[in-house]
């Protein structure tokens, strides 16, 4: 693992691996009867926590099997999803069970790929006899749907260990002894192509509850496509082909799954159902730092079933059983071209970097793609990507809301701090070299509009503000997203830190305040009043007039004309601001 990512180890039955999903269901009896692997495992927790953890962060498998983690903590179910209410609408879906004293124990859950074929995590399955597995069916588990397999087989390089766990080959395909396909039953499509960032995807899986006491229910969650390379939860290393992530928390929903969902498919859902695919099998997730709570923060890791070591493993896998898979590309599909077209600019740019020369290789990048997806067969990424085309470049190109989150904290005169959602004309806050001026009006105060903010981290400090607006770098004012991870920014103390990371993020609230200097400390970090939208110099000028009116004692000269749209009609017209400006 590469630094940055704190391994937690897992034992008990086979399949708490390295992979993010290992929670349970399985009673504490188990446990008493691998007490020797126990023993074993707490020596492998020393050292995990002996070995560093690094930035707060560690991961876990999502299956449902009993381990040393669950047996100190339930673990829970998809977070902040929606519960199935048929399984007509995910009808490949299937859910695994393992033998147990007590009856058949929930683990894990699968997709049906061929009439015989089921494919999983392969941490769902390692080490576990095959007479004690199962495939079972229905919305909530149900131990009396279960039907026991005839055989699987792991990928050959999948190696029961937590610090493989971000190497991918976390996969297996299960054979059955008869057909799956009745009751309504489908099989589910496989996309060999890399994803395109920013699709629309789902994450769905049956995760056992907080206290076990509920029936375990499938819940499926909104998710987007993420390459491996946008993705938070891998780092250096981490960042490979052989992983795709789902972000959760696009949307501000703060969703992620969770235990018992490993080994689901991380799916795009076609407008009509037969068009839907799977681009990946879960295997796990990041928990927050010093609990067992799965963190939404980050994102859900897959393996891609776009790697080649995994496609090669599915096909011959597949065919030694009997079988075969079905895809969602026709053999014209040029997936060579497509790999070439996301070699200089994977689209994971638009997410956090939007800065010119990201925007440019976006828009190449789509270019290219375009006239090979028409020809690739794949129904449903022909009609998604005109619409995911269009937001990666509404990245690039924000609406002209230019502002700060309702939750951004203002220093006062009088010491305390304020949030921007609680501010007022009149206020006296903090701004540049210690100086505290008064706020005499808002060009955006909108309490329920979301907007896309950039997240720009220091070591101690962080601030959220949108794309175009101006923050202190150095001796320059550059707008946010165009600052890079490295940059100096400048402190209310006048000290200067380097950003350490950039995240893009959805939050409540747009607000921009207008003080008589022109700038505004805001999280502790120096940012501007002005922003791209209008030239600052020009901005200046016609701020003059509203400032004279506000020292004669008019509590707010810009009025509420400006509080919720800004008029694009005449901002059109306006001369922009360039990128970087010297105040």
């Amino acid at each position: 693992l590469s630094s940055g990512v704190v391994v937690f180890f897992f034992f008990g039955g086979e399949g708490e691996g390295v992979c993010a999903a290992c929670c349970g269901s399985v009673s504490f009896f188990l446990i008493m009867m691998e007490r020797e692997r126990i023993r074993m495992g707490i020596l492998l927790v020393l050292f995990g926590v002996l070995g560093g953890l690094v930035d707060g962060v560690r991961v876990q498998d999502v299956s449902a099997k009993m381990s040393l983690n669950n047996f100190f903590a339930p673990s829970e179910k998809i977070v902040n999803g929606n519960e199935v209410t048929s399984m007509a609408d995910y009808p490949w879906l299937v859910s695994m069970g393992i033998r147990t004293v007590l009856g058949i124990a929930f683990t894990c859950t699968a997709a049906i790929v061929d009439e015989t074929l089921v494919l999983s995590a392969a941490h769902c399955t390692h080490g576990v006899n095959r007479s004690d597995l199962y495939i079972c069916f229905g919305l909530e588990f149900d131990s009396s749907t279960c039907r026991q397999i005839e055989d699987y087989v792991n990928h050959p390089d999948y190696v029961d260990s937590d610090l493989t766990l971000t190497f991918g080959f976390d996969l297996s395909l299960i054979k059955m002894p008869s057909s799956l396909l009745q009751d309504g039953r489908k099989v589910l499509m496989l996309s060999t192509l890399p994803v395109i960032t920013w699709t629309s995807s789902a994450s769905i899986g049956w995760g056992s509850t907080n206290d076990n006491s509920d029936p375990i229910v499938l819940r499926e969650l909104d998710t987007i496509l993420v390459t491996a390379t946008g993705c938070d939860l891998l780092v250096g290393p981490s960042a490979d082909a052989r992983l795709v992530c789902a972000d959760g928390d696009h949307d501000g929903t703060a969703g992620v799954t969770c235990s018992g969902d490993s080994g689901s498919p991380l799916l795009v859902l076609g407008d009509n159902l037969d068009d839907s695919y799977s681009v990946g099998v879960l295997s796990f997730v990041s928990v927050v730092q010093g609990t067992n709570e799965c963190n939404s923060e980050n994102e859900s890791a897959y393996n891609s079933l776009s790697a080649a070591s995994h496609i090669e493993f599915l096909e011959d896998a597949a065919a030694s059983f009997g079988g075969s898979l079905t895809y969602a590309e026709s053999d014209e599909c040029d997936r060579d071209a497509f790999f070439a077209c996301m070699e200089e600019n994977d689209l994971s740019c638009a997410l956090n970097d939007q800065g010119e020369d990201c925007c440019a290789g976006v828009e190449t990048t789509l270019d290219c793609l375009a006239p090979i997806i028409d020809n690739c067969g794949n129904q449903q990424l022909i009609n998604d990507f005109p619409s995911v085309s269009e937001t990666l470049m509404e990245q690039c190109n924000p609406e002209e809301v230019a502002c700060f989150p309702g939750n951004a904290v203002v220093t006062l005169e009088d010491g305390t701090t304020k949030p921007m959602d609680r501010l007022e004309a009149g206020d006296t806050v903090l701004g540049g070299d210690g100086e505290f001026s008064d706020v005499f009006g808002f060009s955006h105060r909108d309490s329920t509009e979301f907007g896309k903010f950039i997240r720009l981290e220091m070591s101690a400090d962080f601030i959220e503000l949108s794309p175009n607006h101006y923050l202190a770098v150095g001796d320059k004012l550059i707008a946010a997203k165009d600052v890079k991870v490295g940059d100096q920014i400048s402190l209310a103390n006048g000290d200067l830190t380097a950003v350490t990371a950039i995240h893009r993020v959805q939050l409540k609230g747009v607000y921009n305040p207008h003080t008589i200097s022109g700038d505004i400390v805001v999280n502790g970090v120096l940012a501007s009043t002005y922003t791209q939208t209008v030239n600052p110099l020009l901005a200046k000028l016609l701020l003059l007039f509203p400032k004279a009116l506000y020292k004669l004692g008019l509590r707010e000269p810009l009025g509420s004309l400006l509080y919720k749209t800004v008029p694009n009609a005449i901002v059109r017209w306006i001369p922009r601001g360039p990128s970087k400006w010297i105040a």
